[in-house]
């Protein structure tokens, strides 16, 4: 037996492909590398063209692009009874308003009570149907949007929020 070799896999030798093994390591750890360096790519990219898309939309209609919210006014709570068919129910909602600007937000301060009165119209004119859901919610925010600027002046109202909205 002294003319005999024998080939362990730390030499590199034999059949057990260990140099093989590395190179295949090498080739999968750079095709991740690559596949990540791509979605990092994508997703900068993607959030880039979302912004400035955004910004683009809101050229398009004539307006300026929000870029931060304007003044906001406390209107209070309101607790009104919906109508309908012997409607026992009510709804009680607190409610801000935000205005275009400082001198939108004085104009709104002086018209609290006539704002409060029509919203408190508004909100007894509705069914509980209109009054539950988030898809209601913001048409009732939009719509007394748009009679409060026609109560006291145009683009005076920039939103509506509700802080709280409870209907019982």
């Amino acid at each position: 037996m002294s003319g005999a070799t024998v080939d362990s896999p730390a030499s590199g030798g034999g059949t057990g492909g260990g140099g093989s093994n590395k190179a295949l390591i090498i080739v999968v750890l750079i095709f991740n590398v690559l596949i990540a360096a791509g979605l990092g790519y994508q997703v900068l990219m993607g959030q880039a063209k979302g912004a400035a898309g955004q910004i683009k939309a809101g050229e398009e209609h004539g307006k300026p692009a929000l870029t931060k919210f304007g003044p906001l006014i406390e209107v209070g709570s309101l607790v009104a009874n919906l109508s309908g068919p012997l409607s026992g129910h009510y709804a009680k909602v607190f409610m801000h308003l935000e205005a275009s600007d400082e001198k939108m937000k004085t104009r709104i301060e002086e018209a609290l009570v006539p704002i409060r009165s029509e919203a408190l119209l508004y909100l007894n004119g509705l069914d509980i149907k209109d009054a539950s859901g988030q898809a209601q919610i913001r048409t009732m925010s939009e719509a007394l949007k748009t009679r409060l600027n026609a109560l006291i002046g145009p683009n005076t109202i920039r939103r509506v929020y509700f802080s709280e909205f409870v209907v019982q």
